[in-house]
């Protein structure tokens, strides 16, 4: 997990990570929802998520350029779509376009930088989601940091074989060989993770290393949270 850095920010402590994973995943929900039915999103409204957001992001300790930089990669997404809305004649529309998804990503990154997927699945399973479907999402995050390893070890075995550059255009001649040995060396891998897990008694879901407890600190980020887009709700109404 070395390779992503979101799974060193959620192993970090603060206020935020100290919470309870329900109670983030029920703020966040009242957070997204808020932002989605605020229409429209008046300066008023959207300084007010910001502000929530960034008492979050304080609260969280996470690096504020790295966090900020995370954002900026939905940008284009959102900007492309906004662009179409603008040249429709809504410019309004475009700008909220905009805004919403870059305060809804910068909560969720809140969330996943703060809390472990292990209890994210968790606090979601509490809430009623399927256990299949959690375990199939923590199967496949998984593998996919299997699978990243496996690159990055990769790419140092080729990086020391290539001293200059005619020999690193060689290595891009074999790009769809090396593809096929990594899939092939990342399944093997995962098939040893799996069966080394179901030898130590895995039964589908990680142990908790702390128990999710709900105290008064997390009564009041959820309150926070409902008070502030209730009272955002209420006045653009």
């Amino acid at each position: 997990m070395r390779h992503l850095v979101i799974d060193q920010w959620n192993q970090r402590r603060s206020p935020l990570h100290s919470c309870s994973a329900r109670a983030k995943l029920a703020s966040l929900l009242i957070y997204l929802l808020a932002i989605a039915i605020s229409n429209p999103l008046t300066p008023w409204a959207g300084s007010a998520y910001f502000l929530l957001w960034a008492l979050g992001l304080w609260l969280s300790r996470l690096p504020f350029i790295g966090v900020l930089r995370r954002i900026a990669l939905v940008l284009p997404f959102s900007l492309t779509f906004a662009a179409l809305t603008w040249a429709m004649g809504d410019s309004a529309r475009a700008v909220q376009l905009v805004v919403k998804s870059s305060l809804s990503v910068g909560g969720v990154l809140l969330v996943i930088g703060s809390t472990t997927l292990p209890d994210l699945l968790r606090a979601a399973e509490s809430f009623g989601v399927p256990r299949f479907l959690a375990l199939t999402i923590q199967s496949v995050y998984r593998y996919l940091f299997v699978l990243t390893d496996q690159a990055v070890t990769m790419r140092w075995a080729a990086a020391s074989r290539s001293h200059d550059g005619a020999a690193r255009r060689q290595l891009l001649h074999a790009a769809a060989g090396t593809i096929t040995v990594l899939f092939a060396a990342a399944h093997e891998r995962a098939t040893a993770i799996q069966r080394s897990m179901q030898s130590r008694g895995f039964s589908g879901q990680l142990p908790a290393l702390r128990a999710d407890t709900w105290r008064m600190k997390d009564t009041a980020l959820f309150g926070v949270n409902l008070i502030v887009a209730a009272g955002v709700l209420l006045w653009l109404r």
